[in-house]
């Protein structure tokens, strides 16, 4: 069986892989330990931190800190073990939006062991999803957050495509599991949020062709490799852009479910009207071209700047019609300028993470979002490609019928919360509907049931609706970090 050629960035043929073994752990200055890969020339770097270190992260757990050296980019991590069972607990791995968001947002700002406290420092998070879950927070693609890459000054050494850097969010898994081979067998969970629904589809997608190789590989080592992949949880996720664009008029210029007056003044939305129908239509061209480089470009002038600067130049908040009058436009979360604040201090990035030393200087502080890695992935037209074919491949995986031990289903959880505008639920309900797999019929008459909780303001907590290895679930009273 020929060894495709874009796996060699993964790993090293299964056939040689009782060549030369690698492997080969040192510990390098400031106590980051170095694990070499036994299949690749890839390596992973770990600083383990205990649970009593409430300095740098008060989250009640054992937590680790580092990169994996993929070729020529490297992609920060911050790994949690779970408070309870941890040896037994799935392993999540979290990724935040963007294009270009870095993780660490998600972890001190929505669902982390240790929440920002608005000034130098951090507070226990009693209801973060470590409670049950071993969670890796990933700075991906190369280039946000405390990632980087060699060749820094050189756009081209960045990803910009989710095809790209889903490899190396595969390949950072093989690291991990040899870093850490205990939990190389628990159930892994791809998550997050907003542009996540681009990148999570394609990381699945990777890992199944991964997978599917590995079984068929005649190296026992090899099959017993396999990425135990269990679900997708994707909160908000920008998934297809043509049905999401022009479901954000539809939410904003109109009275929304009975219980929001309309978000854009009439003015907006006379100008929002005017370009709707044309940005649907060049998005729509995106996907009927089967995501063509050139043809997913053309959005960015008319959807970015015209029509979605209309939302963005509003002091009221498109991730939360519920926050209005904001100090400024883009400006109603002013509590993540100390967040960024705590994780650029000397303490945090030089003392505890040894950024600059780590990253060869080429990381001086921390972004929440990187403006190189927005810009690459518009300019590509990932941002006006759609998930769908990636979420087709897994919600058909999970139905086929014959599958090896190594092959299990892979189900799909959606979460939305309905005061987003940007990632709506209307939005995403339309762009699922698209997705034309073995359920898709049973997932479109699947009845909506309300979920057993109220809300803050006292309505029912939302509802959900399922089929067979699909999700959805619509949260009320939260925005776009719903989690």
């Amino acid at each position: 069986m020929a060894f495709p050629r874009w796996l060699t960035r993964i790993f090293a043929c299964a056939a040689l892989a009782n060549q030369a073994v690698r492997g080969v752990t040192t510990t390098t200055a400031g106590g980051y330990k170095t694990i070499a890969s036994r299949f690749s020339d890839n390596a992973i770097r770990v600083k383990s931190w205990s649970a009593d270190d409430a300095l740098l992260c008060d989250g009640g757990a054992t937590h680790h800190t580092g990169w994996a050296d993929i070729g020529g980019r490297h992609l920060f991590f911050w790994f949690h073990e779970a408070r309870k069972n941890k040896h037994d607990a799935p392993l999540m791995i979290w990724l935040q939006g963007g294009p270009g968001g870095s993780s660490l947002h998600g972890m001190l700002y929505e669902n982390g062991p240790c929440l920002s406290d608005g000034a130098n420092g951090t507070d226990f998070n009693p209801y973060s999803w470590t409670e049950h879950f071993n969670i890796i927070y990933l700075d991906q693609p190369a280039g946000v957050g405390f990632s980087y890459v060699d060749k820094d000054a050189d756009d081209a050494s960045y990803p910009s495509r989710v095809e790209d850097s889903s490899l190396d969010a595969v390949a950072f898994v093989r690291l991990f599991h040899e870093a850490f081979p205990e939990f190389a067998d628990n159930d892994l969970h791809l998550s997050g949020e907003s542009y996540a629904g681009r990148y999570i589809p394609g990381i699945a997608s990777a890992i199944l062709e991964y997978n599917d190789f590995l079984a068929s590989a005649p190296d026992p080592e090899a099959v017993a490799s396999t990425i135990p992949l269990r679900s997708l949880m994707m909160g908000n996720p920008w998934i297809s852009p043509a049905e999401q664009l022009s479901s954000m008029y539809d939410v904003s210029c109109f009275p929304y479910r009975d219980k929001y007056e309309p978000h854009l003044d009439p003015e907006d939305c006379v100008k929002a009207l005017k370009v709707v129908d044309r940005c649907e239509a060049v998005a729509r061209a995106c996907a009927i071209g089967k995501s063509d480089p050139v043809l997913c470009a053309q959005p960015k002038t008319l959807c970015q700047d015209e029509f979605i600067g209309i939302f963005a130049n509003v002091t009221r908040s498109y991730y939360d019609r519920r926050l209005r009058n904001c100090p400024g436009p883009q400006n109603c979360y002013p509590d993540i300028d100390q967040m960024a604040g705590f994780l650029s201090s000397d303490k945090v990035m030089r003392e505890y993470l040894e950024v600059p030393t780590q990253t060869g200087g080429r990381k001086k502080r921390w972004d929440m979002s990187s403006s190189l890695i927005e810009r690459r992935y518009f300019e590509s037209g990932d941002f006006y490609t759609p998930s769908i074919t990636d979420l087709k491949k897994v919600l058909d995986y999970s139905k086929k019928s014959s599958r090896s031990e190594h092959q299990r289903p892979v189900d799909v959880l959606v979460y939305v919360g309905t005061a987003d505008i940007i990632c709506n639920a209307d939005g995403v309900l339309e762009g699922l509907r698209q997705i034309s797999w073995d359920g898709r019929t049973s997932f479109r008459a699947a009845p909506w049931r309300d979920l057993p909780w109220t809300s803050s303001s006292g309505t029912r907590g939302g509802r959900a609706k399922a089929t067979e290895g699909l999700w959805l679930v619509e949260i009320e009273d939260a925005g776009h970090m719903v989690c």
